[in-house]
């Protein structure tokens, strides 16, 4: 593919036996920047020329397009010095002299490859017009080149982006290819599903037959690259909405395991609402261990205690204390390991109620538990809350879950004809041959298309 690129610059990349009159891009180019240059001469506009391919030798062993511009700007009238390379800036001190010289209109032209102009290079100040000589692989880096001038900073209310293509050449193709890109981006940014991958295109894609059907103006290729990237498309929103049915698959699961767990809960909640509010407004009494406490700090010490000791080789869930008709139990920690900052007990009676304490506050601990025992009610409230969201996605589940890929039959059909075609691409086949064994899948869609037009008549 390099070579391809090439050859939809300037031949001479490849072959110096080929001249200036053989190659009409590097023209149109000059003639482009000639053009602004004299336009912009009283307010000194820049302009920048982009291309990865052709870019300056450290050794005169060639030809190389960055020269032949500046060479041809410089036969037109153009100063050499308002002419410059990015890549002899190859220091910072030497790029921020680079930058300050654009800015201030003293280097008009520069040239550039995304690699070394693209990003980092604040340039944009009388910037008029950016000149794509060819087409990069990825959409990003037309949006970065593109950076340098539209920009906040730029003088000029209006700029000029140039993308010069030679027609029948590679061009072509890349240009393909980034529109094949930026749809798979789009796909992927705007779908409603995550997809955790995409499949991009690189310069492996082109196969030989592709180079020759390209060389030969086979309209069939174009139709091939469609179907490929209409393909991998439809392929994400299959796997997209395959995750989407094995999601389906775990809400249900989770659903029919928890919601009878939930059931079992809600029917245990009366006994320990009647006690919570017959135990509201009695005297305050604790029993921590064996011993009977009836004062709250002394209360809260001893269970400070309690919890710091409650060690054990194995785990066990132990009883610590009794409070207003419920049990305060805790599952033994570790012995020889660190206390955590934090200890979590539960507030037993028919059902379990977690509380997290710190031990910071005898007082606080106790107004903890007892904050929970009141809260019996509300409790009830969010798991009947959490029972029925449960029932609601275990029925959307369901539902969802029956259904079939929306664009199954689209995905079949394009996939069987591209079955037929790629290998008729592949051996060069006859463009007769090749529409007539695509007129089936044509055909069908053409009924198809009757058909609806019918129904919506």
């Amino acid at each position: 593919t390099g070579e391809a690129r090439k050859l939809a610059i300037d031949m001479r990349l490849l072959d110096s036996s080929y001249s200036l009159a053989d190659n009409h891009k590097l023209l149109q180019v000059v003639d482009n920047v000639e053009r602004i240059y004299r336009e912009g001469m009283e307010n000194k506009a820049t302009q920048m020329i982009f291309s990865d391919i052709g870019t300056p030798k450290k050794k005169d062993n060639g030809f190389d397009v960055y020269s032949e511009i500046k060479a041809l700007l410089v036969d037109r009238g153009i100063p050499s010095k308002e002419i410059a390379f990015v890549h002899d800036a190859n220091s910072d001190e030497k790029k921020n002299s680079l930058s300050r010289k654009v800015n201030a209109g003293e280097v008009r032209i520069l040239l550039a490859s995304t690699e070394k102009g693209g990003t980092g290079l604040n340039v944009q100040s009388k910037m008029k017009a950016v000149h794509h000589l060819d087409v990069p692989w990825r959409p990003s880096d037309i949006q970065q080149r593109n950076g340098r001038i539209i920009r906040q900073g730029n003088e000029n209310k209006e700029v000029d982006i140039y993308h010069y293509i030679t027609k029948g050449s590679f061009d072509n193709y890349l240009w393909a290819t980034q529109e094949n890109k930026l749809r798979y981006i789009k796909q992927i940014m705007t779908s409603k599903e995550p997809i955790r991958a995409a499949e991009d295109i690189d310069e492996q894609t082109m196969t030989a037959s592709d180079f020759k059907a390209l060389a030969t103006g086979n309209p069939y290729l174009k139709y091939k690259m469609e179907l490929e990237n209409d393909l991998t498309l439809l392929e994400n929103q299959r796997r997209a909405f395959q995750r989407s049915k094995d999601h389906y698959r775990h809400t249900i699961s989770y659903c029919e395991e928890n919601m009878p767990i939930l059931k079992k809960r809600l029917s245990k909640y009366e006994g320990d609402i009647q006690q919570s509010e017959m135990s509201k407004d009695q005297a305050f009494s604790m029993t921590v261990g064996k011993q009977a406490f009836d004062q709250r700090s002394e209360a809260g010490e001893s269970l400070h205690r309690l919890i710091r000791h409650n060690q054990a080789d194995s785990k066990e869930f132990r009883t610590l204390a009794s409070y207003r008709g419920f049990d305060i139990k805790m599952l033994s920690l570790p012995i020889n390991q660190p206390l955590p900052e934090t200890f979590s007990v539960k507030i037993v009676g028919e059902n379990q109620y977690s509380v997290s304490l710190d031990l910071y506050s005898p007082l606080g601990t106790i107004q903890r538990l007892q904050h929970t025992i009141d809260h019996i009610k509300e409790d009830q409230v969010k798991t009947q809350n959490l029972l029925d969201e449960l029932k609601d996605k275990w029925t959307t589940a369901k539902v969802e879950i029956k259904k079939n890929f929306p664009k199954e039959e689209d995905y079949q059909t394009k996939k069987a004809e591209y079955d037929v075609l790629a290998p008729l691409i592949e051996t060069e086949t006859d463009l007769d041959i090749i529409d007539q064994a695509l007129r089936q899948f044509h055909e069908k869609g053409k009924e198809k298309q009757e058909q609806l037009s019918f129904e919506l008549d």
